[in-house]
């Protein structure tokens, strides 16, 4: 297989989604920081914390971004929720800033930017 019909099914599968969703957007950097934060602290930290985005994007605002972004041809489908999707997905990130001084340094824009020149490089495409 192609790689540009890799990347396209891959923008094809992504944009298969219910208009309804609000998603929260990480880049891989941000997470790992968080982790290798939360592996440093003392033992006193113990349990879940929360790290993620606390700005919220519909998924077809995301899906359009994707698209125009890469400038795609592939369509957006509309499919209804799964049962159990959760309606509310907004993190709580006090714990992030307050036990790992943590926060997210890359913005959706700049994520989907790198996010994608690593997939053309990798796909060749």
């Amino acid at each position: 297989m192609l790689a540009r019909e890799v990347l396209a099914g891959l923008l094809e599968c992504f944009c298969e989604l219910d208009r309804r969703i609000q998603h929260y957007n990480d880049y891989v950097d941000d997470v790992i920081d968080a982790m290798v934060r939360m592996m440093r602290t003392d033992r006193g930290v113990t349990g879940s914390v929360n790290i993620g985005n606390a700005t919220e994007v519909s998924m077809l605002a995301l899906a359009e971004k994707v698209l125009t972004v890469t400038e795609s041809r592939s369509r957006i489908r509309f499919a209804p929720l799964p049962p159990d999707d959760p309606r509310q997905r907004r993190p709580d990130l006090a714990l992030a800033n307050q036990r790992l001084d943590w926060q997210l340094t890359v913005g959706l824009d700049d994520g989907l930017k790198k996010t994608i020149a690593h997939f053309r490089r990798a796909l060749s495409v």
